[in-house]
């Protein structure tokens, strides 16, 4: 990517919507970890209340537990293609 001084390979995924179920959100992200190496990273972009089903269910958690807010961000250390550790969370007060 020109302009940040870093050499990065960008993928699109499209395989997210807002209409996506949880187990076809899970497939997109067991694909994607597949394909990125010791040294990738992944970010995924959604809509509620997919986005945080899809974090709850990969670091086996009650959704409740990571209620995404409009604009909140998460962030998530895939060990596996179906598990994650959390590793922290934005609330969009905390990103303004």
């Amino acid at each position: 990517m020109d302009g940040l001084g870093v050499d990065v390979e960008i993928e699109v995924e499209h395989g997210i919507s807002a209409t996506s179920s949880l187990a076809s959100a899970l497939e997109v992200v067991g694909r994607v970890y597949e394909g990125m190496g010791d040294d990738g990273v992944a970010l995924l972009a959604g809509h509620e209340p997919l986005l945080g089903e899809l974090a709850a269910a990969l670091c086996a958690a009650p959704q409740a537990e990571i209620e995404l807010k409009k604009g909140g961000l998460v962030e998530l250390d895939l060990i596996s293609p179906t598990s994650a550790r959390l590793k922290g969370l934005l609330r969009p007060r905390h990103l303004s």
